[in-house]
């Protein structure tokens, strides 16, 4: 009786001996990384930076192309309301008076040409 708890107890001791020879690997492997850590520290925190400004940057550009479009979608609604009021003006004119009915036909031809040259 006294021999099977003798050998459940060397058992045990064995079986902690290995557990904390484990722990104190571990303990020694982090430690080992702890120090890798602290060296590339500055390095670590410098690419952090320089992401913050690459992010930073892509922001700004994306926030320019978003106030371009908006710019050139509010230049194009007012040209074809322009060029809208001007055919129906031009159109109203040809209606009513019907002498001058190809000199308004050489303007819009002129208008288009115009718009053409500038677009």
């Amino acid at each position: 009786m006294y021999l099977f708890i003798a050998i459940i107890f060397i058992a045990e001791l064995i079986i902690v001996f290995h557990i904390i020879s484990a722990i104190v690997r571990a303990d020694k492997y982090v430690c080992r990384l702890n120090e890798r850590v602290k060296e590339c520290h500055p390095q670590i925190e410098q690419c952090i930076f320089s992401i913050k400004d690459c992010v930073s940057c892509a922001k700004s550009c994306v926030e320019a192309a978003i106030n371009f479009i908006k710019c050139k979608r509010q230049e194009f609604v007012n040209r074809i309301i322009k060029t809208l009021l001007v055919y129906v003006i031009l159109l109203l004119i040809e209606k009513r008076f019907k002498k001058i009915s190809p000199a308004v036909k050489y303007i819009v031809f002129a208008k288009d040409y115009w718009d053409s040259i500038s677009a």
